[in-house]
């Protein structure tokens, strides 16, 4: 069986769960009996629950694929992800509310760094971005994000990115006048 299809089948069955019981609730027989298939296989495939939760967003969203940004592809592919997380709320507020090493959040987190740090490097090539200006950049876009996700606020995703683009222009503007 090729291997991604193994994976998906994993994933769907996971999901499916986390429609009836809470992740603490969910182990790995029961993911592998509601695919049909055994524990060695998720095993080869995944270290645990936090490895396969962290696929499948990373599967769905793959936030750092891009060939080259600009200012509004940063912002089209925002709201992409936006719309994705806004499609799967349920799911994903599920998931922010375990808390600790391995989770969705702190997996989460990660991989907006990356995107602003490939963004950066994309946007400014030649210009080396110091750590704590992408950690700057990428830790406000999370927690806003993360943040949107647990309130269930009544915002669309086109909102809070727009929410997201005013605290970075916000910030721009308090850079002139000093």
């Amino acid at each position: 069986m090729n291997k991604n299809l193994t994976k998906k089948r994993m994933a769907d069955a996971f999901r499916h769960l986390m429609d009836k019981k809470a992740f603490s609730a969910i182990s790995i027989s029961d993911i592998c009996d509601e695919c049909g298939m055994h524990r060695k296989s998720f095993y080869y495939h995944f270290k645990d629950k936090y490895d396969l939760v962290a696929w499948i967003y990373d599967n769905e969203t793959d936030c750092t694929d891009s060939e080259s940004v600009s200012g509004a592809d940063v912002i089209s592919r925002l709201e992409w992800l936006m719309n994705y997380l806004y499609e799967n709320r349920e799911y994903y507020s599920k998931l922010l509310q375990i808390e600790g090493q391995n989770s969705f959040g702190d997996h989460f987190s990660r991989q907006i760094n990356a995107a602003v740090e490939k963004i950066f490097s994309e946007m400014f090539p030649g210009e080396k971005m110091e750590k704590y200006q992408v950690d700057f950049v990428s830790q406000g876009i999370a927690a806003m994000i993360l943040q949107w996700i647990k309130d269930k606020e009544d915002c669309t995703p086109e909102q809070t990115v727009e929410k997201i683009v005013k605290c970075y222009k916000t910030i721009s503007r308090i850079r002139e006048k000093m």
